[in-house]
């Protein structure tokens, strides 16, 4: 990492390209570039010669993080209501090609909602709660595994006073194989964009595996069919596609992130405009506009079916969006520092090394490409929404955060531009980020294994 010397260039956007071993630099610097390039010239030489296309970087980070992922997830009950939920829909939808739970009635009763699982009664019948992204992309996991569902009774914590109930649960590994692999993929994806921004083939490899054992991409995302994983990865193939210059790859790749989590629309927005500011053209507008469009015509349509009238919020009923226009500044501000610096739910205690690429970021804003730090600007926003209309801790039965997930997705590239420009000249620093993200992947680790 150390010896991925680069420098800007100027070519439409800004794009990191690998400096000449033989250029100059400053005497401050020379010394530690000098010995970097020593210690880690095997290392590197034998990295570049076993991945020299873009594509063997996101093999070998999805198979080494499938791998980890793996050995560390949840594939048999207790599994978390939330993750449930979708499992559950996966199944009818890959088995029954419906997404109503027409045997799971019982489990909208008033008690029973929110005890160990989130479905809800409809016009059409009981239905989950959440938007269908995540269903659909578990469904192919239980299409190709063809496996039954076996009647189980179930309890819950939230509950513990109620009977146990017996309702039909189907085995739950299809599931949590879709959360392994799309949580694999997003990652992987994020080291192929860092390979667009001129990274060499170890800095693109740390960016991906530490991307997805520094956060709880490992301990939450991966671990069961969390909405996390889905989104991520929606936005992952948008900030690849973004640096390629496919803005409409970009729009239908938010679009499914629609689907997944509504309020990623706003990181679809700020690419768009951030794009047509920048190149003074709406053509970047209307193709990601158009297609992240279609994920929102989706979802309309989807919640008309369902509920008989054209909404976003679906399911969720009015409760998250009176919160987002009716709460207080104070309970705003309040949540917004937990999701930071709460010991048991925020980010920055648990993935430390973080702290030091927010400084590289902004330090370094000036010399990224436009769209990473359009990506960013989305991404903040959606996490500011997200904090205005709900909890920061994001209930309880999962370890550290996960609500800032698609924000850190969003804001991979910045980070990775941050590193190249302004942390890797500053011994100092580096060092610094190389120990906090040991103590990240430590903790992420233990938090993995023991959820």
């Amino acid at each position: 990492l150390v010896n991925d010397a680069s420098v800007v260039r100027t070519r439409g956007e800004r794009m990191f390209d690998r400096e000449s071993p033989k250029g100059h630099h400053p005497q401050s610097d020379s010394f530690t570039v000098t010995m970097a390039a020593a210690t880690t010239k095997q290392p590197e030489h034998l990295l570049q010669r076993w991945l020299p296309s873009p594509w063997r970087v996101f093999v070998a980070v999805f198979g080494l993080l499938a791998a980890i992922y793996a050995v560390t997830a949840t594939w048999t009950l207790p599994y978390h209501g939330d993750a449930l939920t979708n499992a559950v829909t996966g199944w009818y939808l890959g088995n029954e090609g419906t997404f109503i739970a027409y045997e799971h009635e019982a489990l909208t009763a008033p008690e029973q909602h929110g005890n160990f699982s989130w479905f809800v009664e409809s016009p059409r019948g009981p239905i989950s709660q959440y938007p269908p992204g995540t269903a659909l992309t578990v469904a192919p996991f239980y299409w190709l595994s063809g496996v039954p569902m076996v009647d189980t009774e179930m309890s819950g914590t939230n509950r513990p006073d109620l009977a146990p109930v017996a309702v039909p649960m189907p085995p739950f590994w299809p599931a949590t194989l879709s959360a392994v692999v799309v949580t694999a993929a997003a990652c992987a994806f994020l080291a192929l964009t860092a390979r667009q921004l001129g990274a060499s083939p170890p800095l693109a490899l740390g960016t991906g595996v530490v991307a997805g054992l520094g956060t709880t991409a490992w301990a939450v995302a991966s671990n069961m069919s969390w909405t996390h994983g889905p989104a991520m990865l929606a936005i992952a193939i948008a900030t690849y596609s973004a640096a390629r210059e496919r803005y409409l790859l970009s729009g239908l790749a938010l679009g499914f992130g629609v689907l997944v989590r509504p309020h990623i629309g706003v990181i679809a927005a700020a690419l768009g405009i951030g794009l047509a500011i920048h190149m003074r053209s709406l053509r970047p507008l209307v193709r990601v506009g158009f297609g992240s469009g279609m994920g929102l015509v989706a979802l309309l349509a989807y919640n008309y079916w369902v509920w008989g009238q054209w909404t976003v919020s679906g399911g969720y009923g009015g409760v998250f969006s009176e919160r987002l226009l009716n709460s207080s500044l104070t309970w705003f501000v309040g949540n917004v520092a937990g999701a930071f610096f709460d010991f048991r739910h925020g980010l920055l205690p648990w993935s430390p090394f973080l702290l030091l690429l927010i400084v590289g970021a902004v330090a370094g804003w000036k010399k990224a490409p436009p769209w990473a730090r359009s990506l960013a600007v989305g991404g903040l926003l959606y996490l500011l929404i997200q904090l205005r209309a709900n909890r920061f801790s994001g209930g309880d039965g999962h370890f550290a955060y996960r609500y800032p997930l698609e924000t850190l997705m969003a804001a991979g590239p910045l980070f990775v531009s941050g590193y190249s420009t302004w942390i890797r000249q500053r011994p100092v620093v580096r060092w610094a980020l190389y120990l906090s993200i040991s103590a990240s992947v430590l903790f992420q680790g233990i938090g993995a294994y023991y959820t």
